[in-house]
């Protein structure tokens, strides 16, 4: 199935790994500054959308022999992020990655938390990710491969997660509940490489984490 990779406005990321299971048949979105990072990277665009606020002058001008290029005002009701999705969303694409430091403005990484929301409203699936950490919305029954060691955070974003189920963690849970005011899953750790979680009522998020990088 065919992804869209959207490079966000991210300076000094580490986006190595995730560039390399980039498939040619899908696409890649430079979101206003994001194209910096394509350009210096020498990757190519299919789309370089938003109000160019942050992208330099050389770089927009490169792209713009060859790349579709969508421009907005900077006075908007609406990230040039959430602009992205919603093209996405009308070429019908289901599967979206956003690549995206998480080090760097929290109300952007909470406006892309948004977006996961968003995302999964429209039946779309849709990831934040770096080298180092991987961000999405479990769905009620949620299974993925993932290399023991990892650490996985569960984080409930509505008042509360109930009968949470967990396989393949050194901290099982049964049946039980999770709750925003708590920190209880936090920092659990996957000790087989088949993960399961399952839910009945909530919206759960998943922080994946290497071992080598929380350590």
């Amino acid at each position: 199935m065919k992804k869209a990779y959207l490079f966000t406005n991210s300076s000094n990321a580490n986006f190595t790994q995730v560039i390399n299971s980039i498939q040619e048949e899908d696409i890649v979105i430079g979101i206003d500054g994001g194209a910096n990072f394509l350009y210096q990277n020498k990757i190519s665009a299919d789309l370089v959308i938003g109000d160019m606020d942050s992208i330099k002058p050389e770089v927009l001008s490169f792209f713009k022999k060859n790349t579709k290029i969508e421009i907005f005002p900077s006075e908007k009701d609406e990230t040039d992020s959430e602009i992205a999705l919603k093209w996405c969303r009308k070429l019908g694409i289901k599967e979206i990655i956003f690549l995206n430091s998480l080090a760097e403005r929290f109300d952007h990484s909470l406006g892309l938390l948004s977006l996961l929301c968003s995302a999964k409203k429209y039946g779309l699936s849709a990831a934040i990710q770096n080298d180092f950490q991987k961000v999405f919305l479990a769905d009620r029954s949620c299974f993925f491969n993932i290399e023991k060691g990892t650490i996985l955070s569960m984080i409930p974003i509505t008042e509360k997660v109930e009968s949470l189920t967990t396989s393949g963690l050194k901290y099982q849970l049964e049946n039980e509940n999770l709750y925003r005011d708590s920190t209880r899953g936090i920092s659990n750790e996957c000790v087989q490489n088949k993960i399961k979680i399952t839910y009945e009522k909530g919206e759960l998020l998943i922080v994946l984490t290497p071992k080598q990088v929380s350590s």
